[in-house]
């Protein structure tokens, strides 16, 4: 049995792509809902977990065959476009690849701000709801555990959450460095205007 990830992030696609790739208004239930060998429309895929963010969308699932070309033609049948528009955006992992990613992935190693705390819940999330469906069988469940509990000791055990933050927070932090960067120019501009007008 092969364990197979193909997905999309902000390093690899614009955020009007990873918007459309979103898997909200149902889709994901959807995507899941055609999981199950035997099943034309995505071959002979055993499980199935999509963990969807704002900055990824990536599909983990098993298989007896080391083939992307279902997932793909389920992508485009979800996602209403042809897989030659979004291919060359996306990442194929197969095996210990795809294991390494989710790793990277739960521990905050693989996020546009390292460590931040919201990916290890959704990726929780993300087998939730494939749990729910029946679509995390025994070889999903035990690799989403292994890396829920990796994400937790990372964050525990080395300095990776020290500093971690959602980007909107970092978006307020630099909002306010620029804002007291800004009064402090002014600051500066009007003690040399003051100078001015005591020099005449």
């Amino acid at each position: 049995m092969h364990i197979l990830c193909i997905g999309m992030n902000h390093q690899t696609s614009s955020l009007k792509l990873r918007e459309h790739f979103s898997f909200g208004d149902g889709k994901l239930e959807a995507a899941l809902a055609r999981v199950g060998c035997g099943k034309p429309d995505v071959g002979c895929i055993d499980e199935m977990v999509i963990v969807s963010t704002c900055n990824r969308a990536e599909v983990y699932a098993t298989s007896a065959q080391a083939d992307f070309a279902a997932l793909e033609a389920l992508l485009a049948q979800i996602h209403q476009m042809p897989v030659e528009e979004f291919h060359p955006y996306t990442y194929r992992l197969a095996d210990q690849e795809a294991v390494w990613q989710l790793l990277r992935v739960a521990a905050g190693l693989d996020s546009l701000v390292v460590g931040e705390p919201q990916i290890l819940g959704q990726v929780a999330g993300a087998l939730e709801r494939a749990r729910e469906l029946n679509t995390a069988g025994k070889l999903l469940s035990r690799l989403f555990y292994a890396a829920i509990r990796g994400g937790k000791r990372a964050r525990a055990e080395t300095a990776i959450s020290q500093n971690a933050a959602s980007i909107p927070s970092l978006a307020v932090r630099l909002a306010e460095r620029s804002l007291s960067d800004i009064a402090a120019s002014q600051v500066v501009i009007l003690g040399a205007g003051e100078m001015a007008e005591l020099a005449v």
